[in-house]
């Protein structure tokens, strides 16, 4: 026979639960608890159902911002007091972190995308991930500062 098909079937296995969660990123360790346990939840179904970690880090961002003193309130212009919306807030924290706002907004971007019709993909939390990290990092282990520092110490001794 001229067209020979030989057929061979893989089995393959994708994890949708996983207990312990695998650590996606080392969270720094002042990172505060509560803030700890929604990442950690993320990750732990973030392969099942990325729609439900998406969201478990747009709480996280909301968690960051409630530690940071971000308002969750405001007075209107008929004197009642208001709830802000999370978008209100970050566009606040960025008075005093501009580039971590805009980190923050786009976990935001990706946590709504969980949230409605359009859904999330792996690589979706995987971005989110990485900016999450990020803003972690800086607030918690302030490496740009501690960077900033070290390269100051060194260009001062050479000159």
């Amino acid at each position: 026979m001229e067209h020979e098909y030989e057929y061979e079937y893989v089995e393959y296995y994708e994890p949708e639960y996983c207990h312990p969660p695998p650590a996606i990123f080392k969270i720094p360790e002042k990172t505060p608890k509560d803030i700890t346990v929604a990442i950690l939840q993320s990750f732990s179904i973030f392969f099942s159902q990325p729609n439900c970690a998406g969201n478990k880090i747009r709480t996280s961002i909301e968690m960051i911002l409630d530690h940071q003193k971000i308002k969750k309130t405001t007075i209107s212009k008929k004197k009642k007091r208001v709830k802000l919306t999370l978008h209100d807030r970050i566009i606040e924290y960025g008075k005093k972190k501009n580039q971590l706002s805009k980190n923050i907004l786009a976990i935001k971007w990706i946590g709504n995308s969980a949230s409605h019709t359009q859904g999330l993909e792996i690589d979706d939390i995987f971005d989110a991930y990485d900016l999450l990290h990020h803003v972690l990092n800086e607030i918690y282990d302030n490496r740009t500062n501690h960077i900033a520092k070290i390269t100051k110490a060194r260009n001062k001794r050479k000159k």
